[in-house]
């Protein structure tokens, strides 16, 4: 009899919860939700520890590569290589696994030779050299994921600056003269030259 009082507390339940929306810790549902994680302990409690987050699946690069048929908008966290949250925004046939990416611009301005690094760049840089004759390194493209952006800006009102990295211009080589150049890296070792304006004299 226990075992049968059991089963229909259990099946009730689940008939609930998929009717409802499930709530963890915390005891309102919300309509428009079918999952609702609370931080906060249904006591109330606020104090140290009783604070907690929800842990996305964690894989490496090779073991994503390996999820069968992932649905459309699957969220992982991918632990090696360019670490980060991925999504699938494809399909379970053609998966197309997406970083979500932080949208924050960095603003640098320099007056000496100076060496991007990686961590200069969040979701783009736009970094100006205001001196004549100076050079702005670029940071391994394979350190910096793909889809990152470097606009670099000369402000001088004359003279030249120079970039140093494995850049890959327009026509396939470095134009005449520019004032303003956009760099977006492959996420493998090289920056694409998507566009420049202007002239930069000599």
């Amino acid at each position: 009899m226990k075992s049968s009082v059991c089963t229909l507390i259990i099946l009730l339940s689940s008939m609930f919860g998929y009717s409802q929306g499930v709530a963890i810790g915390s005891e309102n549902e919300n309509a428009s939700a079918m999952l609702n994680v609370s931080a906060t302990l249904t006591n109330g409690a606020t104090g140290a520890g009783s604070q907690r987050g929800i842990l996305i699946p964690r894989v490496t690069f090779a073991q994503r590569a390996m999820i069968s048929s992932p649905a459309t908008s699957l969220l992982v966290f991918q632990t090696d290589e360019h670490s980060g949250f991925y999504y699938n925004a494809g399909t379970s046939i053609s998966p197309n696994w997406v970083m979500l990416k932080d949208d924050r611009t960095n603003f640098l301005s320099k007056s000496a030779n100076y060496t991007i690094e990686a961590s200069d760049i969040m979701s783009s840089l736009v970094i100006v050299q205001t001196t004549d004759g100076k050079t702005f390194t670029l940071p391994s493209a394979a350190t910096v994921p793909a889809g990152k952006t470097i606009h670099v800006i000369f402000s001088a009102s004359s003279g030249t600056i120079t970039i140093s990295g494995t850049i890959i211009w327009p026509g396939g080589s470095v134009p005449g003269g520019w004032n303003a150049v956009t760099l977006i890296s492959d996420g493998s070792g090289t920056w694409y030259a998507v566009s420049y304006s202007g002239s930069n004299p000599a």
